[in-house]
């Protein structure tokens, strides 16, 4: 079950942080005066439109996926929820070489909110981090920021986890419209306006394609005019 095993890989806080801070773009009940007029849809699940270069098709769940992805993680990254810290008093066992590399950069951890000590041998105290990684796996994260810093000297102030993108791909997909559910003329237009503005997302998070271009040419090629 997909959303048995991204459930678990999900981080709870971060999950219920983005859901309740953010007021989801919603398909519906969204009023706009704009094109696709000729939008219907295919089995309650495929939004079908055309342009001067053929039919588009798309996906409305894997379209709004997509749309709500780019928006949470937008807001993810430009929030201030790294700001809040955490109490975590952790202590980790590194090899000499990781923990070295930890202490020489402790300053730059500071920056972005991991407070950490030197505990003695080969151990490390973390004492806070940013509350947002709260219920994440400490060494893990530590461990992706260490390979940041080998590989551009700093961190990367767009830097996403990997458990923080499997969270919001979580959230933009239980929270994006399914497949099967009926939408008017005008929530179709809204969606597939949306999808254009978007910063040109072709797939959802899980790399389904949102839409596909059936060209003038295709549609030859199938009726066997060329």
């Amino acid at each position: 079950d997909y959303f048995g095993k991204s459930l678990k890989k999900a981080s709870s806080y971060q999950f219920k942080k983005l859901k309740f801070d953010n007021y989801a773009w919603n398909v519906k009940g969204i009023e706009q005066k704009i094109s696709y007029e000729d939008a219907f849809q295919i089995d309650d699940t495929y939004i079908v439109t055309q342009t001067n270069k053929g039919l588009i098709l798309i996906d409305q769940h894997a379209a709004h996926e997509s749309i709500l992805y780019e928006q949470f993680m937008d807001s993810y990254l430009n929030s201030n929820l790294q700001l809040e810290l955490f109490n975590c008093n952790l202590l980790i066992d590194l090899s000499s070489s990781v923990k070295f590399l930890v202490l020489q950069n402790i300053d730059l951890f500071k920056s972005i909110g991991f407070d950490i000590s030197d505990f003695g041998d080969k151990s490390i105290k973390v004492n806070y981090i940013p509350k947002i990684f709260k219920d994440h796996d400490v060494y893990k994260l530590i461990e992706q920021l260490l390979q940041q810093i080998e590989e551009k000297g700093e961190f990367d102030k767009n830097f996403v986890d990997q458990k923080t993108q499997q969270t919001i791909a979580f959230l933009a997909c239980r929270s994006a419209i399914k497949a099967n559910e009926v939408l008017t003329k005008q929530e179709m237009i809204n969606l597939a306006k949306k999808l254009d503005e978007s910063k040109g997302y072709l797939t959802c998070p899980h790399g389904r394609p949102t839409k596909i271009l059936l060209s003038t040419k295709d549609l030859e090629k199938i009726f066997k005019r060329i």
